[in-house]
């Protein structure tokens, strides 16, 4: 009867959502959003190219140790990742792959089967493999080096070497490389800063404040990129990755107590998945035809380009949540659970 039940509480640990993170997360995801409508000469896309990928890596990382275990089985969180992440990138890279072909024809299709091949697709999903391989390398290290120090060592290590292959040699395996590797990183930090993170509570004002201050500082490394593995300074990219990402992550946990904003964000932040899959070829065949073209130098069409996506995008997750979780790395809801949940509300 006792394992029973700690063996409930695990799974109810594994269940649970940390709401400041989900924020985060849809924080993150709004950023993309900025990246892929606005201009780079807007400031405010300027300062989140510069980190809001590796704010998506480091709350991987936060949530890996939320859920650590004593002991991992590799064979079941590779199985586990590659159902949650691979499964919907051949999925919507198929269709991405066929909607080149109706945009551009078949040397556009071919040209976007290649790329997805290799798992250094054109589109945002590229992130997908390169977060599924940056997790496994990670969970192996914790599982079969065992000491802090050690894990430490190899992977700044191999994140240095992450920053500095593209210096020595740029083709699809070294960006693929380069960008499991920076992810790598990240992941570790997310994991190492946790309990931090999760105690910390620092007032709005001073947050609000941080976040002015620092994407000041970060227009002194000029514009990074994890897609173009570019990253400048390699110190100044790391530093103000890492602080910009805390700022926000702590924001979210003010955010949390606002009730409709917050309710707004976890929305996107519990999506993020099918969301990422998805918008950029709404931005393209949509948003592009009823906003004269893309790329913003002002705010108001970039505003208007995200509040159609999320019209477009809701029928999309909700159908995907409810027919195929598979696809936005969910998982079903049993008939038990969906009644409990019934109850509940």
């Amino acid at each position: 009867m006792m394992s029973d039940k700690i063996e409930n509480n695990d799974l109810n640990k594994q269940d649970k959502r940390l709401l400041y993170l989900d924020i985060a997360r849809g924080f993150a995801m709004i950023m993309i959003f900025m990246i892929h409508l606005y201009s780079v000469k807007v400031y405010a896309n300027f300062y989140v190219i510069s980190f809001s990928l590796q704010l998506f890596y480091i709350i991987s990382g936060c949530l890996i140790f939320y859920k650590r275990k004593d002991r991992y089985d590799l064979k079941v969180e590779i199985i586990k990742r590659i159902k949650n992440l691979m499964i919907p990138y051949v999925f919507f890279e198929l269709i991405y792959d066929f909607l080149e072909f109706y945009q551009h024809g078949l040397n556009g299709f071919l040209i976007s089967i290649k790329y997805a091949v290799s798992l250094t697709p054109l589109a945002a999903m590229w992130f997908l493999p390169a977060i599924c391989i940056a997790e496994i390398v990670f969970i192996f290290l914790l599982e079969y080096l065992k000491d802090n120090r050690l894990i430490a060592l190899n992977i700044i290590i191999l994140y240095i070497i992450g920053l500095v292959l593209p210096m020595i040699a740029i083709n699809r395996p070294t960006i693929l490389l380069s960008r499991v590797l920076v992810a790598l990183g990240f992941i570790y930090v997310g994991y190492i800063s946790f309990k931090f993170i999760n105690k910390i509570d620092l007032k709005t004002p001073y947050i609000i404040i941080l976040i002015i201050i620092f994407a000041y500082l970060t227009r002194f490394n000029g514009v990074t990129s994890l897609y173009n593995v570019r990253y400048r300074n390699l110190f100044m990219f790391t530093f103000f990755s890492i602080v910009n990402s805390f700022l926000w992550i702590l924001l979210s946990k003010k955010i949390q107590n606002v009730k409709y904003i917050s309710k707004a964000i976890t929305y996107i932040g519990t999506n993020t998945l099918v969301i990422m899959a998805t918008h950029q070829k709404i931005i393209e065949i949509v948003v592009q035809r009823l906003i004269n073209g893309y790329q913003y130098k002002n705010y108001l069409p970039g505003i208007i380009g995200m509040i159609i996506i999320m019209i477009i995008e809701i029928p999309i997750i909700e159908f995907i949540n409810r027919k195929a979780p598979i696809l936005a790395g969910k998982k079903k809801k049993s008939k038990i659970l969906l009644i409990e949940d019934k109850a509940s509300n």
